[in-house]
């Protein structure tokens, strides 16, 4: 069990200090104390829409302003949801092969350690 947080915090750690690109948003940590941050690449923000004295039907323009406020935010969530699925599948790949890895090695050893006796 302990070898096997080792390689997983060495892992984190390798993905910790670089940026990387996701499916499709940006997921960022500038320093291996730092939070990780995540952006969306593929979703649009609403412009806020802007409002005066001649602003005809402001009700009208506050409620197609929600419907897009609305679309906007499904969209970021299905984006950072994707984005997920995405690095918890590489994290898994990338964690097997690196106990694989581990495994060869160690066997390697033994039988070395065998040949010699």
């Amino acid at each position: 069990m302990r070898s096997y947080i080792s390689t997983f915090s060495i892992l984190i750690g390798l993905v910790a200090i670089s940026p990387g690109t996701a499916t499709a948003g940006e997921i960022l940590k500038t320093s291996p104390g730092a939070d990780f941050t995540w952006s969306s690449t593929t979703c649009f923000k609403p412009r806020t829409p802007t409002f005066n004295s001649q602003t005809q039907n402001p009700a009208g323009l506050m409620s197609q302003y929600t419907v897009k406020v609305d679309a906007y935010l499904a969209c970021m969530k299905k984006e950072a949801q994707d984005d997920f699925d995405r690095a918890q599948f590489e994290m898994q790949q990338a964690i097997e092969r690196e106990l694989e890895k581990t495994v060869t090695q160690i066997n390697e050893d033994v039988k070395r350690a065998a040949s010699k006796r």
